[in-house]
């Protein structure tokens, strides 16, 4: 399974920045389920995948391991947007 998404932790800094506790930004996004699924774009950041807060990229990795097959959704913001965003895709 290959999700497709090249993803780097938020320092602190740009944590607090944002109003989070943190995430992890979508540094690239490559072949995979999420170009093929969905419309994530690079700069989003991730807070969350089945409500569970996921602030390294380990953490990401274990929660969608966790999940085995089915539907994965991914939660986060884009920065300078008001809004929370879902993204959902079958693996």
């Amino acid at each position: 399974m290959k999700v497709g998404l090249e993803l780097m932790a938020l320092n602190v800094n740009e944590a607090r920045s944002l109003n989070l506790q943190g995430g992890l930004r979508v540094m690239k996004v490559k072949e995979g389920l999420i170009r093929n699924y969905t419309d994530l774009k690079e700069g989003f950041i991730i807070t969350s995948i089945h409500d569970k807060s996921v602030k390294t990229v380990d953490e990401f990795n274990k929660e969608l391991a966790s999940i085995g097959k089915g539907t994965v959704i991914i939660e986060g913001i884009y920065p300078n947007r008001p809004f929370t965003y879902q993204y959902a895709f079958k693996i």
